[in-house]
């Protein structure tokens, strides 16, 4: 569940995906597994791209 109404479509399915692919192993207590529950907070930030150069003849 992404809980963040500003986040563009886009960004919330490229958060997606990045945490679908993370593989998940519950907590064990006496080699079985417990109830758990977890939040993850991240920052999304804009990457800087270079210009790209322009040759001229």
């Amino acid at each position: 569940m992404i809980d963040e109404e500003d986040l563009s479509e886009e960004a919330k399915r490229f958060v997606s995906d990045a945490f679908a692919k993370v593989k998940f192993s519950p907590g064990k207590l006496n080699g079985l597994a417990v109830k758990s529950q977890l939040s993850i907070e991240i920052s999304l930030e804009r990457a800087k791209v270079a210009p790209i150069p322009v040759i001229m003849r």
